[in-house]
């Protein structure tokens, strides 16, 4: 074998390790950020109180300019019923605040999720809305039936 193939079959062998090792370290990560335990259903308790304080102090800091609190209420929440809290949470990330879409951190922006899941009336529960997107993803918006 030439050193230029020792040389080739190293370094093939070595991306192959760490790649291995990258492949395990985020299998670990995942595991541990997107609890399958949670709740799937807003109608389970999807966030806290504590969590909802939080997004009132968000709206009312930054997106109180634009939308008062009766704006969250009725119509606009039940128009996503079906949809996941997910795909409302990037609707809202990608395109508010209005002069600054993105802008907020992701905690910011699931306490806020949560501020609007209580001011229409769903439950609160014993664990917070996850700030991630994947595990918002798995999260229905319904009422109890």
């Amino acid at each position: 074998m030439s050193n230029r193939t020792k040389i080739m079959v190293k370094i093939f062998s070595r991306t192959i390790r760490v790649s291995a090792g990258l492949f395990i370290v985020l299998g670990i990560a995942f595991s541990r950020t997107l609890p399958e335990d949670g709740p799937s259903s807003t109608a389970e308790g999807a966030y806290t109180e504590a969590q909802a304080k939080r997004g009132e102090r968000v709206q009312r800091r930054v997106c109180v300019r634009c939308h008062i609190p009766a704006y969250y209420k009725g119509g606009l929440l039940d128009s996503w019923t079906g949809n996941t809290v997910g795909a409302l949470n990037s609707q809202i990330s990608n395109t508010m605040p209005e002069d600054r879409p993105s802008s907020l951190k992701p905690q910011q922006y699931a306490d806020l999720m949560a501020y609007i899941l209580m001011l229409n009336g769903f439950p609160a529960g014993d664990t917070e809305l996850p700030s991630e997107d994947a595990a918002l993803a798995r999260i229905i918006i319904e009422r109890k039936k």
